[in-house]
């Protein structure tokens, strides 16, 4: 994941195809969610701590992140 901490675009490199996206905050509230296309635009969402969950078949991969 990458840039970290983002400010607007953030890009996720691998060769996994993931076919969504959740970005929780730390209390595991739904901050926002999608199809994820290459990148997450974080634009709107306050600075913090976060977690995005990517999602490719049935399995979920978590990452931390800071806007």
């Amino acid at each position: 994941i990458h840039p970290n901490p983002v400010t607007n675009q953030l890009k996720i490199t691998t060769s996994i195809t993931f076919d969504s996206y959740k970005i929780l905050n730390l209390t595991g509230q739904l901050i926002n969610k999608g199809e994820y296309k290459g990148t997450i635009d974080v634009t709107d969402i306050p600075k913090g701590i976060y977690l995005v969950e990517l999602k490719y078949n049935t399995k979920i991969i978590s990452q931390r992140f800071i806007k």
